[in-house]
């Protein structure tokens, strides 16, 4: 069944047709997931932070503000409410950092350089030297096969 789904993936992704391979290897793509991944997870676990340090002073400074109220008939803030709204301020900040954090992963992959055509200039010197060669044989074998044969001599018998 496995197989089916993977076969039926392929050909959808393009790969059972015979689509252009990809230089960048599968080491390079686990490092980037895992990489991805870290971040989103740090930057979700800095939002929940953020999220319980926000209504934990935002209950403190609102209990702290009734119970003043209660006691005086009059609002009044004390200095667990200061410290509460300080630590309203200090959750959305890790709030915007979370977000911050998310939307700034990014994905680089290093490709493989695509090898060049062109042939180093190491193979362009031998090659020229074996067309020189080649020139060489040739013009030889014309020359000899222009030149009148000189005849053999007599032999004594």
């Amino acid at each position: 069944m496995f197989k089916l789904i993977s076969t039926l993936l392929s050909y959808l992704l393009g790969q059972f047709m015979g689509a252009p391979q990809s230089s960048i290897s599968y080491e390079q793509i686990m490092n980037a997931s895992i990489e991805k991944i870290k971040n989103l997870l740090s930057a979700f676990i800095l939002a929940i932070a953020g999220i319980a340090l926000a209504t934990t002073g935002f209950l403190a400074a609102y209990f702290n503000v009734l119970a003043s109220y209660d006691q005086n008939g009059s609002w009044s803030f004390g200095a667990v409410a200061v410290g509460g709204l300080v630590l309203v301020l200090a959750g959305s900040i890790f709030i915007y950092f979370s977000t911050q954090a998310s939307s700034r992963v990014k994905t680089s992959f290093q490709e493989k350089p695509e090898p060049s055509n062109s042939p180093s200039p190491l193979e362009l010197a031998l090659a020229s030297l074996v067309a020189d060669y080649v020139r060489e044989r040739a013009v030889k074998r014309e020359q000899q096969n222009n030149s009148p044969e000189t005849a053999a001599p007599p032999q004594a018998e």
